[in-house]
């Protein structure tokens, strides 16, 4: 019996649209897909509570608690145990900001931006083409306030959801 055997240095046929190489280029223009659409965060609850996801479909949460008297904003990763069903679950990748901390961080904000920019980066979608530098700034704040509005207001909410009919503080 003879076998076939390729020879040294000949190329491979090309691949099918059902290799591996195939699946990886088909998920890369999903991901270019994605990026394209304009994503826009709003607030979502499952078995943990109100979160607000940073991408459709992401593990990675913002959420707003109460811990010790103090109001955190954590950015964490959340994950689901193998093989289960059951609700995600906080990872340890992640920072859990003090109020003093987040509103820190909302300032610098206009300073990170910047530096974004100096390294050719974009930030936000905002549409810069149709507005002017100022209004595009005064368009973020607005946004800005908007979200930490919409995030006291959840605090609000779900402290008086704690407490006791009948009873106030």
């Amino acid at each position: 019996m003879s076998t076939t055997r390729a020879k040294p240095g000949s190329k491979r046929s090309a691949p099918s649209s059902t290799s591996s190489r195939g699946a990886k280029k088909q998920k890369v223009e999903d991901i270019e897909e994605e990026e394209e659409e304009e994503f826009v965060p709003s607030i979502q609850h499952d078995a943990n509570g109100k979160f607000i996801p940073l991408k459709p479909n992401s593990t990675r949460r913002i959420t707003v608690a109460k811990f010790k008297d103090q109001i955190l904003v954590n950015i964490r990763e959340y994950y689901q145990k193998k093989g289960e069903e059951g609700p995600m679950l906080p990872g340890s990748k992640g920072i859990a900001l003090t109020l003093d901390q987040y509103n820190a961080l909302l300032t610098a904000l206009p300073l990170i931006e910047g530096l974004v920019k100096d390294e050719g980066g974009v930030v936000g979608a905002v549409r810069t083409e149709e507005l002017g530098e100022e209004d595009v700034k005064q368009d973020e704040v607005v946004k800005q306030d908007e979200v930490v509005k919409q995030v006291e207001e959840d605090v609000e909410e779900e402290e008086e959801d704690k407490r006791a009919p009948g009873t106030y503080s």
